[in-house]
């Protein structure tokens, strides 16, 4: 695993982009072997890389569940304010990329133990909206229509009030 690589093997040192290479290569084996998606790849890799969460990470996190209990006008309207065509699915992006660092967050004190059930009932609804199955309810019309939608949501709200 990416701390067990020797340092003989990354000729660059332990800062090279060479030791970069053999940690995103042992991340990406371990990942492999537990079938992980191509996005838990790369968080996997860049996990391999960073020793503790940082503030700045968590505040990011909590901001995307915000944007997930938003009403569906102020999602849309946050949408459009990036000034830039970003789809629906940067809502659960975002989300997705700090929901891989919870149990650190957790574990540093940052988060309650108890909140780890309500973000992981947001991130379950979130991934049984995802495939190409679904496409339909990533539109900023979804966002106001979908059932599903709303029951991201609520359940985004009701993991905001476990923290």
């Amino acid at each position: 695993m990416p701390d067990q690589i020797d340092p003989a093997l990354t000729a660059g040192g332990e800062n090279s982009d060479q030791s970069w290479h053999y940690r995103s290569v042992a991340a990406a084996s371990t990942c492999a072997i537990k079938q992980a998606s191509p996005h838990e790849w790369a968080m996997q890799a860049i996990l391999a890389n960073v020793e503790a969460p940082h503030p700045k990470q968590l505040a990011s996190f909590i901001r995307a569940t915000a944007l997930l209990a938003l009403p569906a006008a102020e999602q849309a309207a946050w949408l459009e304010s990036l000034a830039i065509d970003v789809p629906v699915d940067e809502l659960a992006l975002e989300f997705e990329d700090g929901y891989l660092l919870l149990s650190q967050w957790v574990e540093a004190g940052w988060l309650p133990a108890e909140s780890v059930a309500a973000f992981t009932a947001v991130n379950a609804c979130l991934s049984c909206m995802s495939g190409q199955a679904h496409a339909q309810l990533w539109t900023t019309e979804a966002l106001s229509r979908a059932p599903e939608w709303a029951r991201v949501r609520d359940l985004a709200s009701a993991a905001l009030h476990r923290i």
